[in-house]
């Protein structure tokens, strides 16, 4: 694959051509080949193992398992620290296009620390820590119960 991606002259489409071959290697299991119907969202659970590449610093602790979620009204995240773990949702509204962006360029690191923040509150009982946030886009907000629902 390599040896196609240097025939590509776009820089862009490289990036993108790169993060995904990226993305796939680290999918664990997936519902997007799933038969029968039209699913209300598709789920991708990651192998956490990409965050040590991406910065211990910001991700000190390997989470046990990463969730992607993604609707037609809203996208989101689940980190859980433990095979059997709680925590809860936090559904993210967004007021503007500008807070949409700030609220997506850090879904995933704001998802990452309620997670781990969990985790400590749950050190003196078996389950560890998760926490899942949802997205909801700008067009979706008076859909929030039906989102929450489809995650």
């Amino acid at each position: 694959m390599e040896k196609e991606v240097v025939k590509i002259r776009d820089e862009t489409d490289v990036t993108v051509l790169k993060a995904f071959l990226v993305f796939n290697q680290h999918i664990l299991i997936t519902n997007f080949f799933r038969k029968g119907g039209n699913p209300a969202a598709v789920a991708f659970r990651l192998n956490p193992a990409f965050l040590t590449r991406v910065s211990t610093s910001i991700f000190p602790i390997t989470p046990h398992g990463i969730f992607l979620i993604v609707g037609r009204d809203f996208w989101g995240f689940h980190v859980r620290f433990a095979d059997i773990a709680r925590g809860g949702v936090r559904l993210i509204k967004s007021n503007s296009t500008a807070a949409y962006r700030r609220n997506a360029s850090t879904l995933f690191e704001e998802n990452y620390n309620l997670a781990l923040t969990q985790q400590r509150k749950n050190k003196d009982i078996p389950e560890g820590g998760s926490k899942g946030t949802i997205l909801l886009t700008e067009a979706a907000h008076v859909l929030c119960v039906d989102t929450c629902l489809l995650y």
